[in-house]
């Protein structure tokens, strides 16, 4: 047998020629990066909304604390006028000082003829709203001409103070 006979029948033994190392080289280190780019974005969505759950939790949780915290009494109430009412209110709470959100006032007999105070949009106006810690301030409440009742003597009224954080009380008085 000649060497080319030989060489060649040597190379049908072997197979062709495959540069398979290459492309499963290149493979592998494609494959490589988008598992880091994918886990690198979960990773970054999930401490996002970490942070997220984290904040509203201690929203949550604060605003409840501030609920609980803010405490006052309405210790007595005057007619001044048939529009004007004096709320003798105590801030014995932790908050110093007190800010009062709203007050509602109605003859406790007909409800529905409730007026809403309120420091932003006011159809009842409040004077003295802000209170000190362990002080006892008068506030005058003036009903707007369009409320649908006003003070009278021989009535009962009712009034539900709001603070800031939602805590509320409630007085029911006969002028």
């Amino acid at each position: 047998m000649n060497s080319s006979a030989c060489f060649s029948l040597i190379l049908k033994l072997k197979g062709p020629r495959r540069r398979v190392g290459v492309s499963e080289l290149l493979g592998n280190l494609v494959m490589l990066a988008v598992t880091l780019v994918a886990g690198a974005a979960a990773f970054g969505f999930i401490l996002g909304q970490t942070g997220n759950s984290t904040n509203r939790i201690a929203t949550a949780a604060s605003t409840n604390v501030n609920f609980l915290a803010e405490r006052y009494a309405i210790i007595s109430a005057a007619m001044t006028s048939s529009t004007t009412a004096t709320l003798w209110v105590d801030n014995n709470g932790n908050f110093n000082p007190e800010t009062l959100a709203s007050v509602l006032s109605y003859p406790t007999a007909t409800p529905a003829k409730a007026c809403t105070s309120s420091t932003t949009t006011s159809p009842i106006t409040l004077s003295n709203n802000v209170i000190s810690q362990g002080n006892v301030v008068g506030v005058t409440l003036t009903l707007p001409s369009g409320c649908k009742f006003t003070f009278s003597t021989g009535n009962s009224y009712t009034f539900v103070v709001t603070g800031t954080y939602g805590a509320a009380t409630q007085i029911t008085v006969e002028f």
